[in-house]
């Protein structure tokens, strides 16, 4: 055999190797070699992509790894990062790719600590088949004999010590366990300065001692050419700037071509080239790719899989009649249940669907909470009747050969949503179940892409950062649906790209897109690539490593099943929740595990605990009287129908009639916030238009709603709406077509037009879906004469009126939809929608409880149930529950758990004192029955800021200067308690004012805290102010100031105008700041050398919230320099800038964009308010008037005289007397001010207000 690299790293040796597989064995074909090795660093998640292109190429593949390895007498479970070497391990046959594998997960599972690490006890265990090298100068033989052990070489003295009797020991014991054959020291010719005294060492020792030798290369990159790109990825790796690192001062660490690697240094070594040779002749591995190997589901009676599923279907089947009652065709059902049970079996997948069965049904019963389908599996009647889904696919015209088609054999693959919260619950008892060996996640690539990757190369150019910023300013993440790349990527014939644009025929560059490029969305960036030679070099490198693995991650919600323990199918590692395979989700499909996916979604967890609440109200209505169950069933509208002489059902909102009229309204009005999918600006203004009064518009929008068919909602609205006649492609689609008013929206619709008109079976018509979205011109040439072949036979259509039927098809195939899955969601939206329409207090509660890490989200959906008139009350130590709750008919209580810095322990004590005696009555009676140690003073204090306490009737301020006092006061009851005693004065019935004295401990001399302060200890506990707000004062005079409210910054972003349309808009708006957070702005420097008055620049990420909501604000160095005092003054702000936005999935909804401000000017409010005229109005209530108020306003007056005109506005019994100032009585506003004047109106019922 000719000779073969043996030590190659490819990008899968994440920002190291720059070799990418689909180069890989192009190249190696060009240079004339027919075998190669990929010796990844650490990991095989390459493996199979380089085994089956190697297959597909004609080159043998060589399966390997460069090793990390521990010392001789080192173990895996040591917790130290000395003595790390490298070594590359290469399976020889079948035994040491199942050793290779074994090993690799095992140094993740057993030895990694920083990396993943394998002692020699494991190498002992694991060496058969397997050969073995030495590696590069990081190996073990290299880094003993240069003395390169780790610190503690340094410690030692030992660097540097040339020690050649120590690198000979560590040979032989290497050798001795994988035996003279397959152990080799490795020699290479790289123009390093310490390579070839290494060398020569090397082959000394090996001569001398009768141990192999071998030639490598241990490539990094393609060409000599690439080798400053290279430097510029290991720079990156190590966050340092190139100058810092270094790199490695040649250019050869590349695929040499034979003659080259026999030139050299190797000229006068030709046995160790020839030994490499041997060694990739020896090599011979075969991946079994194919075969699917399902773990055995368990049948009972005998049966085999195939009997166990028909007899659950059956069973299932029959109780879904029971439960819908009579109406159904019940023949039909049973028909369409027989043929797809027999699709299964033919195909054989019988155990897959009894394994997702069993652990969905093991989670319903547990009360975990199931979503109704997900994708094109809620088309299969089968998975309704077995409980997989819940949405009936025969009122919907689902097709079940959308998802599992014989005439395509590929694996079923039910996507399946679980509530959030409990979704680990699931995964755990399907790896208890099957084995935790058996049980894994998926391992995903995250890629160097986009405006990150010119970033990352900038820092190491040593670039400042607002140069960086400078450069990259203009690159939006996403341009008109599709990402934004470097340079545009495309995938078709008949377009090039050309000066980093995609040129060609214009519809064959919009067929074949799949990004855009820069300069295609940016006429800046054009112009900076011209005259910017340093920007041009950055882009030129970026370019060159765009698309190459920054690291490895797991599939949010994909697990994996095997037969057998899953690193006999793929090498695993350490992943978020347990192991995951090192092979992707394509990979670990080809070697035939079973992905199935445990996504959580939390809409799941929002319909679950509000129909919770729901069903305690009718538990509490069914234990009381008739009177209680009569107002219940005028209210609920699932209890309409149902007598109050009898228990009332519970809630069951899977069981609901999709077809409540209510529910369609609230949609129609753009209600939707909180409702799943339907909550973004531009759908709500969509539904306003189509004002959907059924079902099947529900489907429909979601399914609209998205680039490409977007461009079909207007002409959708008008033929619903009987402003446009409907028209059909053909009267014999009329049936199909009907539902969405002559549109085809949905790829069912697809596949039926083709089985209706030209005959294909559905298998055939999903056959020619898919090539029509892949835009397969030969297949589609082929496809379109049977077609019209067909249409002929059956319809008597002409070719020519076939071609234009066949030429609409294929251009709605092209975004149609997935109805089943545009269906099963629709059942979430509808569920929610309706919880929100009849059970509006039990939704908020649950939308907050489920969303109370974000308190944005939670402080938006609380001003919408206060809009909605629902009363929020503010947390209680007396009446609260760990989570939101309904109270009453119309309020909502906050939760105990949303106070921030509680603390589980302390939660947990509280309510367990509450439950044990009454309602806490005071201050000192809390810290009486709580154990300190559990229930600390900060609790406390968190409580009372909180306003937990206010029931208690006590000013928050004295509440909390009495704290220490009443734990002071409360401490021999505990001590007494502890001792098993009693007091004195309790056991004699006497008085003992810390015993039994509510406001023992206060001190009445401390008063109340302003609004001010209280409302920022209040945020400071909950996250959010729930009393009041800030602004509330000044909400008329910045609404006037304003380009718009905090809460409505993304509105002014039109999504049809280009990025840098809505980047030059100047806006403005006002608010105070809420959360600001610094990030320095350095390069990957790590600041070696820098004084100690170095100043760094810095940025500010900003939080401006005002009483319509909130935003985010970015300040850059060159202005935080000059108003960085401002950004904690207090005051209020106004803060001049222009829009930026970027793209955020939601859950399951559509994409929301995260609209922020790019500030270039910060100003007082206040001051702005003095310039524009602003007036400050006190309103008065003559009814709570003190004789005093009067002159203690004018004493408050006096004393913040400025150029402010005030006005008063006196109410007096429903009417309103306004009073201006002179000119003595003018203020200048401030903080201060505002304070003296809360403190004067207090409890008067007053307030100011500025407008």
């Amino acid at each position: 055999m000719s000779f073969a690299h043996l030590h190659l790293h490819s990008g899968y040796s994440f920002l190291d190797g720059a070799i990418r597989m689909d180069r890989l064995c192009q190249v190696v074909q060009q240079r004339g070699m027919n075998a190669v090795a990929v010796t990844d660093h650490g990991n095989m998640h390459g493996a199979l992509d380089f085994y089956v292109r190697a297959q597909q190429a004609g080159i043998k593949p060589i399966m390997g790894i460069e090793a990390y390895t521990l010392g001789p007498n080192k173990k895996a479970t040591d917790r130290n990062r000395d003595d790390l070497f490298h070594m590359v391990l290469l399976a020889e046959n079948q035994t040491g790719w199942r050793n290779l594998k074994k090993l690799v997960s095992r140094s993740y599972s057993e030895g990694f600590y920083y990396r993943p690490r394998m002692d020699w006890k494991m190498l002992e265990e694991h060496h058969e088949g397997l050969i073995a090298t030495t590696a590069c100068l990081g190996g073990p033989t290299s880094r003993t004999y240069h003395g390169w052990l780790g610190p503690r070489a340094q410690r030692e003295g030992r660097a540097n010590s040339r020690d050649v009797d120590g690198a000979l020991k560590v040979a032989q014991g290497l050798q001795s366990i994988f035996g003279y054959d397959n152990f080799f020291l490795e020699l290479q010719d790289n123009h390093l300065e310490e390579q070839y005294p290494y060398n020569e060492m090397l082959l000394e020792i090996g001569h001398s001692h009768n141990i192999r030798m071998v030639g490598t290369n241990d490539c990094h990159y393609v060409d000599p050419g690439d080798a400053e790109a290279h430097g510029v990825l290991m720079a990156i790796q190590r966050r340092q700037t190139v100058d810092e690192h270094g790199g490695h001062n040649t250019d050869q660490f590349y695929i040499k071509d034979e003659a080259t690697m026999r030139g050299g240094y190797f000229q006068q070594h030709q046995h160790c080239i020839d030994t490499a040779c041997e060694i990739a002749d020896r090599c011979n591995v075969t991946v079994d790719i194919g075969d699917i190997h399902l773990p055995d589901f368990p049948c009972e009676g005998g049966r085999d899989e195939a009997q166990e599923l028909r007899r659950l279907s059956s069973e299932g089947l029959a109780r879904r009649f029971t439960e819908l009652g009579d109406g159904l065709d019940q023949d039909e059902y049973k028909t369409r249940l027989n043929h797809e049970l027999d699709i299964i079996e033919g195909m054989g997948f019988p155990g897959y669907f009894l394994i997702v069965q069993d652990f969905i049904n093991w989670a319903k019963s547990r009360e975990i909470r199931v979503g109704p389908g997900r994708g094109s599996g809620a088309g299969s009647l089968v998975a309704w009747s077995l409980r997989i889904t819940d949405l009936d696919p025969m009122p919907y015209d689902l097709l079940f050969e959308r998802f599992l088609n014989p005439e395509r054999v590929s694996m079923p693959d039910f996507d399946v949503d679980f509530c959030q919260e409990r979704r680990g619950e699931v995964i755990e008892y399907v790896a208890n179940r099957y084995g935790q060996e058996r049980v894994g996640q998926i391992a995903t690539f995250a890629r160097l892409g986009g405006k990150s990757v010119i970033k990352d190369v900038a820092r190491t150019m040593g670039l400042p950062f607002q140069r960086i910023n400078e450069m990259t300013r203009h690159i939006p993440a996403f341009h008109e649906g599709k990402p934004v790349t470097l340079t545009p990527t495309f995938k078709g014939p008949g377009v090039e790209v050309r000066d980093g644009c995609l040129v060609g025929d214009p519809k064959k560059v919009g067929e074949a897109r799949r990004s855009w490029g820069l300069f295609e969305v940016s006429d800046k960036l054009v112009h900076l690539r011209d005259s910017d030679p340093v920007f041009r070099k950055a882009f030129t490198i970026a370019t060159q490593l765009e698309g190459l693995y920054r690291q490895a991650g797991t599939h949010a919600g994909g697990v994996v099943i095997g037969k057998e323990p899953l690193y006999e199918y793929s090498p695993t590692f350490s992943g978020g929740e347990g192991s995951a395979t090192q092979f992707n989700m394509d990979g670990v499909e080809k070697v035939g595990l079973v992905k199935f996916d445990f996504l959580g979604l939390k809409n799941l967890d929002i319909v679950s605990y509000a129909q919770e609440l729901v069903n305690e109200e009718i538990m509490r209505a069914n234990a009381g009287s008739e009177a209680d169950r009569l107002r219940l069933i005028s209210s609920f509208q699932h209890l309409k129908s149902a007598s109050a002489e009898r228990s009332l059902p519970a809630l069951d909102v899977d069981l609901l009639a999709l077809d409540d009229p209510a529910v369609f309204r609230l949609i129609s009005r753009g209600d939707t916030n909180g409702i799943f999918q339907l909550e973004s600006d531009g759908m709500k203004s969509m539904l306003r238009e189509l004002k959907p009064d059924c079902f099947e518009d529900i489907v429909a929008a979601v399914a609209l709603y998205r680039p490409g068919p977007m461009d079909q909602i207007p002409d959708y609205v008008a033929r619903k709406h009987g402003r446009l006649a409907i028209e059909y492609p053909h009267p014999a689609l009329e049936d199909i077509l009907k539902p969405t008013y002559g549109h085809m929206v949905y790829q069912e619709q697809v596949m039926q037009a083709a089985q209706i008109l030209a005959g294909y079976s559905l298998g055939q018509a999903d056959l020619l879906r898919r090539a029509m979205g892949k835009k397969k011109r030969e297949v589609m040439e082929e496809e379109r004469l049977r077609f019209a072949d067909g249409a002929e036979r059956i319809h008597n259509v002409k070719k020519k009126e076939a071609d234009r039927i066949f030429d609409l098809i294929e251009k709605f195939a092209g975004y149609g939809f997935n109805k089943s899955h545009a269906a099963a969601y629709a059942k979430i939206t509808y569920q929610t929608a309706y919880l929100k329409a009849f059970h509006p207090i039990a939704f908020y509660a649950a939308q907050v409880t489920v969303h109370g890490a974000n308190t944005t989200t939670v402080a938006k959906y609380l001003r919408e149930a206060r809009d909605h008139g629902i009363r929020i009350l503010a947390p209680c130590i007396n009446r609260s529950a760990l989570r939101f709750r309904p109270e009453g008919e119309e309020s909502l209580r906050f939760g105990l758990s949303a106070i921030k810095g509680l603390g589980d322990a302390a939660l947990s004590e509280l309510l367990r004192a509450r439950e044990a005696g009454d309602e806490f009555q005071g201050l000192i009676d809390l810290a009486k029955r709580c154990e300190p140690r559990k229930f600390p003073r900060k609790a406390m204090g968190l409580l009372i800021d909180a306003g937990a306490m206010d029931c208690f009737k006590e000013p928050r301020r004295r509440l909390l200067a009495s704290v220490e006092t009443v734990y002071r006061l409360a401490a021999r009851t505990h001590r007494d308690r502890a001792a098993g005693q009693m007091t004195l004065f309790s056991g004699a019935g006497m008085a003992d004012s810390a015993a039994d004295n509510d406001r023992a401990g206060l001190d009445d001399t401390i008063g109340s805290f302003s609004q001010r302060q209280r409302l920022d200890r209040e945020f400071d506990a909950l996250g959010l102010f729930l009393s009041g707000h800030p602004t509330a004062m000044y909400r008329r005079a910045l609404r006037r100031l304003s380009s718009c409210g905090a809460g409505e910054l993304a509105r002014l972003w039109d999504p049809r105008a280009r990025y840098g349309a809505n980047a030059s808009k100047e806006v403005r708006v006002g608010g105070i700041i809420v959360h600001t957070e610094f990030k320095n702005v350095v390069s990957y420097s790590n600041m070696k050398g820098a004084k100690d008055d170095t100043v760094i620049p810095r940025r500010a990420f900003l939080t401006l919230q005002d009483v319509t909501g909130q935003c985010e604000a970015k300040i850059q160095p060159e202005l935080l320099h000059e108003v960085e005092e401002l950004l904690s003054c207090g005051e209020p702000l106004l803060l001049t800038g222009t829009l930026s936005a970027r793209r955020q999935q939601n859950d399951g909804a559509d994409a929301q964009l995260e609209v922020a401000l790019q500030v270039r000017r910060v100003e007082r409010a206040l001051d702005v308010f003095l310039r524009e005229g602003v007036r400050c109005r006190v309103h008065l209530d003559a009814e709570k008037s003190r004789p005093d108020l009067l002159s203690q306003l004018q004493d408050c007056v006096q004393a913040h005289r400025g150029p402010m005109p005030l006005e008063f506005m006196v109410h007096r019994q429903g009417q309103q007397v306004l009073a201006r100032g002179d000119h003595h009585h003018r203020i200048g506003p401030s903080l201060e001010y505002m304070d003296a004047l809360d403190e004067i109106l207090g409890s008067t019922g007053a307030n100011a207000e500025f407008l």
